[in-house]
């Protein structure tokens, strides 16, 4: 068990033996522990062990691990701070649980890490403030964005439809639409993912709740001046980043030059959902910064790009010309996704609009693309200075 009493005095992690009725004191710190981690059928245990540093934001976290108690014991400690291979600027946290090999040979399969704050030279980037769209009707898929930002130590606002009404710019500088985004239009119905089959719409999301009634504080609906004023938002110079189906209501309301060339096929000429498809990413754009040439992102019911006439931007990410792009899961209709868009950042005059025609930060799994997600949001075209 873990010690974590108040004034850390006593701190620790204890086991008891209930056949020898033994309380065996295995670790004592003035730290902070966390997250006890047995091996399946196995008497093998890990813990994390909180170490802070006042020059630093946050802890770090040590492994700690013991193997064979009660038997032939051997305990193992790992720490970042005291490992001259360990990534420069980054920390382990602890929101991610601890695993074991199967045969107990590893520690630990992976930590979960966050970039620290350094002093390190180059242009300083400017810090967009960070709208994120939170209906009143709730959606998971934007509680799942809120954890990871929150997580990951970003600040933002939670933006609900009535404060459309007064110019967005005063507020945010980048809003992010997560997949079930639902924004109720007046006299229209509310504007989000359409049903759930491949492409008639693709985004797979839940009915809007039509004949439900709402309290008189959560029922505003935007009017169409609200609607040019989120417009003039984006042409004025915002940002504003679509996940997955959330990029329909954009190209819909900009009037963007994309068309998502599933949209109406039945499911026996296309259909993938729950998969993991590969793209090729433009790495030099800044959006991308840091993932591989070759990457692997969550498709669900997913839309897939094709630029018209008059478009203006940067094809983000793209599916391979031949072939099947399918890593793992089940997908019908290889042929819509070849040499077709998977992401675009669109420009639309002095704004942009960046549509990821994927899951990024799915139920915060998708660690390969949770860079995606803070790129897009810290690239916003204005801001103030960061410390």
């Amino acid at each position: 068990m873990i010690i974590n009493a108040e004034g850390k005095t006593g701190n620790g992690v204890q086991l008891f033996d209930a056949e020898t009725n033994v309380l065996r004191v295995l670790d004592s710190s003035p730290s902070i522990y966390t997250d006890l981690s047995w091996r399946k059928d196995s008497a093998d245990l890990a813990t994390l062990r909180a170490k802070t540093n006042e020059r630093k934001e946050g802890s770090t976290y040590a492994v700690l691990a013991w193997t064979g108690l009660g038997q032939s014991e051997r305990q193992r400690t790992y720490d970042p701070t005291a490992d001259s291979t360990f990534p420069t600027g980054m920390r382990t946290v602890s929101f991610r649980r601890l695993s074991w090999s199967d045969d107990g040979a590893e520690l630990v399969r992976s930590l979960a890490l966050v970039a620290e704050r350094t002093t390190a030279s180059g242009t300083p980037l400017k810090r967009p403030r960070i709208g994120l769209y939170q209906p009143w009707s709730g959606s998971m898929d934007e509680g799942w964005t809120r954890w990871l930002l929150e997580q990951y130590g970003f600040e933002f606002l939670s933006v609900h439809p009535e404060d459309f009404r007064s110019p967005l710019r005063d507020k945010v500088d980048v809003l992010i639409l997560a997949e079930d985004a639902r924004i109720p239009v007046e006299g229209g119905e509310t504007q989000g993912p359409g049903g759930r089959g491949a492409g008639t719409p693709p985004g797979g999301g839940r009915a809007s709740g039509a004949g439900r009634v709402a309290r008189p504080e959560y029922a505003y609906t935007l009017s169409q001046g609200d609607l040019q004023g989120f417009e003039a938002f984006v042409r004025g110079g915002g940002t504003v980043v679509c996940f997955n189906s959330a990029t329909r209501f954009a190209i819909q309301q900009f009037k963007l030059p994309v068309k998502n060339v599933v949209e109406g096929l039945k499911p026996e000429e296309f259909f993938v959902r729950g998969s993991i498809i590969e793209v090729k990413v433009d790495r030099t754009h800044p959006v991308m910064a840091g993932m591989p040439e070759r990457a692997a992102v969550f498709v669900d019911g997913s839309p897939v790009f094709e630029m018209l006439e008059g478009f203006k931007g940067t094809v983000l990410a793209r599916y391979q010309e031949s072939s099947s792009p399918l890593l793992s899961g089940y997908l019908i209709g290889e042929k819509y996704l070849q040499g077709k868009a998977a992401a675009l950042d669109v420009e639309v005059d002095e704004g942009r609009v960046v549509l990821l025609g994927f899951r990024p930060q799915w139920r915060a799994q998708s660690f390969g693309t949770f860079r995606v997600v803070f790129n897009a949001a810290i690239s916003g075209s204005s801001g103030t200075p960061a410390p």
